[in-house]
């Protein structure tokens, strides 16, 4: 079953998966599978040769086996390099059917020779151990090229038959002097590897179209199985964001801004800083709430793209957002806490409607290990109601 295993991995290799009917796919193994099974089976055909090479020396009139062997192993040097092409266009993914053409002519005169092998024996196959070696070992290695080309019937029954024609010849002429012994065994040794050949073949192609639908089905697995975990990846990601503005909302800012916390909160400060934009009724009021959600949006690039790699950020809820910033002190976040102020200013001029200022106001809060999170909002929702209050206030006085 090794060369069998190969030939399956070799048809994966190439391509053959569920996009390929099954019939191709198995069509393709079968033809693989043989031209390995063979050239196995032509190396113990030259232990085949050799034997029956030594036992020739026994024999008398042994020396017209010389050229029977010698067309032997022309035969077998003509299949061997039709295997090759075989498989190389297999590998290739070309055609080969005419090359398959040139396998069974390659067959009927490996038939041919294994049976003009026995020629030389006349009608005596089992009188003299050399007659009974070289006997034995033709029909052994003629049983083990029909099994190595089991798979292609085509092929088995040219092999069969070619051997059938010039095997029973001398027997038919021997049979005044040997009986009907020798025939009826030729005739059931060929009809016994035929019956076995087609059956072992059967079985060899059940069990590739096993190993392919298995192959097939695996693949199928596995691609519903990406396409479902891409799915779930994309349920969870949009689950825990914000749908305007791609922040996260707020499950999923408790739940990040918490493992930054424990992550950081040893080695470096946690602060968090609530913005509120200004005025963001009005634009709705006045422009539409199309308009407020572009607002909204633009923002949120501008929170995205200022706060940094490591800040958690998150739509809080209408038109407030609420950062969790790693930093090493409060001046460091109030540095960033400035430039989310200068960012946000920019929305105005990109968005290109006269009337619209955007601005925000900010709470900045240190969010200490040993308190909640609703604390730490807290404070910095109170904060930023401080800032709003007194830029509220210096308005009026302007006005």
């Amino acid at each position: 079953m090794k060369t069998e295993n190969n030939a399956i991995e070799r048809l994966v290799a190439t391509g053959i998966s569920t996009r390929s009917t099954l019939d191709e796919a198995l069509r393709v193994a079968s033809v693989r599978n043989m031209a390995d099974q063979e050239k196995s089976a032509l190396v113990a055909g030259l232990f085949g040769v050799v034997a029956i090479a030594l036992a020739a020396l026994f024999l008398d009139h042994g020396i017209w086996l010389a050229p029977v062997l010698a067309l032997r192993l022309l035969c077998m040097a003509f299949t061997y390099t039709v295997c090759l092409n075989l498989l190389a266009l297999l590998d290739a993914g070309q055609p080969v059917a005419k090359e398959l053409k040139r396998f069974e002519r390659a067959m009927i005169i490996n038939g041919l020779s294994w049976g003009i092998v026995l020629w030389p024996i006349g009608g005596e196959f089992f009188i003299g151990m050399p007659a009974l070696i070289i006997t034995l070992t033709t029909l052994m290695s003629m049983s083990l090229l029909v099994v190595a080309i089991a798979i292609e019937r085509r092929s088995m029954f040219c092999a069969i038959g070619a051997f059938a024609v010039t095997s029973l010849a001398p027997m038919i002429l021997s049979i005044q002097t040997q009986g009907l012994l020798p025939l009826v065994g030729g005739a059931g040794f060929a009809i016994a590897i035929a019956i076995y050949g087609g059956r072992h073949g059967g079985n060899v192609r059940s069990w590739l179209r096993v190993r392919i639908e298995n192959q097939q089905l695996a693949e199928t697995l596995g691609e519903t199985n990406a396409r479902l975990t891409e799915a779930l990846s994309t349920a969870e990601r949009l689950a825990e964001e914000d749908s305007l503005t791609g922040l996260l909302n707020r499950r999923a800012f408790e739940k990040h801004a918490g493992n930054l916390l424990l992550k950081t909160g040893r080695d470096r400060n946690v602060y968090l800083l609530l913005a509120d934009l200004d005025r963001f009724k009005a634009i709705n009021d006045n422009f539409g709430h199309a308009i407020g959600d572009v607002v909204l949006e633009l923002t949120s690039e501008v929170i995205m793209q200022t706060s940094g790699k490591e800040a958690i950020c998150a739509r809080w809820g209408g038109e407030e957002f609420l950062i969790a910033l790693p930093a090493p002190d409060r001046e460091a976040a109030d540095q960033i806490m400035q430039r989310l102020m200068t960012g946000i200013k920019t929305v105005s001029p990109r968005l290109g409607i006269e009337g619209i200022k955007v601005s925000a106001s900010f709470g900045l809060s240190h969010w200490r290990l040993d308190e909640d999170m609703d604390s730490a909002i807290a404070r910095a929702d109170k904060r930023m109601y401080l800032v709003k209050g007194d830029r509220r206030q210096e308005q009026r006085m302007a006005g």
